[in-house]
């Protein structure tokens, strides 16, 4: 007769909050990994509770246990209780129950939105104060005289006789080339 002796291996107990984007939940999740035999799960709170086993390469078990936790859940702590043969009395596990996960999507959406509203706005104002400097440069052209560079005088021996005495002598010549000069 072979007798066959199992060993007990003391689970190491876990837990954290998860925030579940596809239900819209935070779940609290427990495990006791790398025990022999696998432990058992419960929670102290109600709800909808998921369990996955896993035998690790070393001959353990690891066991994980998903208890969903609705939106609107005013508990302040989740307890998880493992049991297990190596251990006397089952052991407690408390996990803060903070919402940490879920609201750390506004800390992205929040600043996100509020840099699109900033950017609307100055670029609104950038345009509307071009615009109206724009319209004031057009209204203020026709009262501000056009500075004309200097001009150089010649002598009038240096200019061809006829030129010159044309310019000087044809008074409609000159009233038409200042009308159109203004």
């Amino acid at each position: 007769m072979v007798k066959c002796i199992i060993f007990q291996v003391q689970p190491e107990i876990s837990g954290r909050i998860e925030y579940s984007p596809n239900d819209n939940h935070d779940v609290a999740v427990c495990e006791a990994s790398n025990g022999r035999p696998n432990a058992s799960i419960s929670w102290s709170s109600d709800g909808n509770v998921t369990d996955k086993i896993t035998y690790n390469q070393n001959r353990t078990f690891t066991v994980e246990s998903r208890l969903i936790i609705p939106y609107n859940t005013s508990m302040g702590n989740v307890t998880c209780i493992v049991s297990h043969p190596y251990w006397n009395e089952s052991q407690t596990y408390t996990i803060p129950l903070i919402h940490t996960a879920r609201h750390s999507m506004y800390w992205v959406v929040i600043p996100s939105c509020l840099f699109c509203v900033l950017l609307i706005i100055f670029v609104t104002s950038f345009a509307c104060i071009k615009k109206y400097l724009a319209d004031l440069r057009n209204c203020c052209k026709s009262t501000i005289p056009v500075a004309t560079a200097p001009t150089k005088t010649q002598d009038v021996e240096e200019v061809e006789p006829y030129a010159s005495y044309v310019e000087r002598v044809n008074s409609i010549y000159n009233q038409s080339a200042e009308r159109c000069n203004v």
